[in-house]
């Protein structure tokens, strides 16, 4: 991993986590979690995977 890659910072560890990584403690409880940029950027990365998954099967299946 570069140096360059986007990171944000993690209130429960109290330190910078690489974006990409994502969240190192996704199953713990975290007070800041409806705050949290890492928490946001991992839902939208997720939010993305299912929509190109389902523009896939759509592709597939010849529905729109």
């Amino acid at each position: 991993m570069s140096d360059t890659a986007p990171k944000g910072f993690c209130q429960k560890d109290n330190r910078e986590v690489p974006l990409d990584e994502g969240c190192r403690h996704p199953k713990d409880y975290c007070q800041y979690r409806q705050a949290c940029i890492v928490h946001f950027h991992e839902r939208e990365r997720a939010r993305e995977r299912e929509d190109h998954g389902a523009t896939d099967r759509e592709a597939r299946c010849g529905s729109s």
